[in-house]
């Protein structure tokens, strides 16, 4: 019974201690921006043409649709709208200039 206990406490110690000490190192802190928007691509092509380039670079992104856009379009039976979709491409804050360097932004 006692070497349940010893084992216990060993284990709290050696795996508890250092994943604790770990997410009190990673907790948020008032004022940390975790990523930064580097910009909105007009479309679908357009973002994977900015993702591509970053990833070549070597930089990670995230990227976020923001819903679309009713474009008007004019035909001779009447109006129609179609729609225009636009990504907005997040980054690293650390990665900000250089990504804006890789994308001549």
């Amino acid at each position: 019974m006692l070497g349940i206990y010893i084992f216990f406490w060993v284990t709290v110690l050696v795996v508890g201690v250092p994943l604790a000490w770990i997410a009190w190192r990673s907790r948020p802190r008032p004022g940390d921006t975790k990523l930064v928007l580097l910009g909105v691509a007009g479309g679908e092509a357009e973002a994977h043409l900015w993702t591509g380039a970053l990833r070549g670079a070597g930089i990670r992104c995230h990227v976020r649709g923001v819903g679309n856009m009713a474009v008007p379009e004019f035909s001779s039976t009447g109006s129609a709208g179609r729609y225009s979709y636009q990504f907005e491409v997040w980054v690293r804050p650390k990665d900000e200039a250089r990504a804006r360097e890789v994308l001549g932004l």
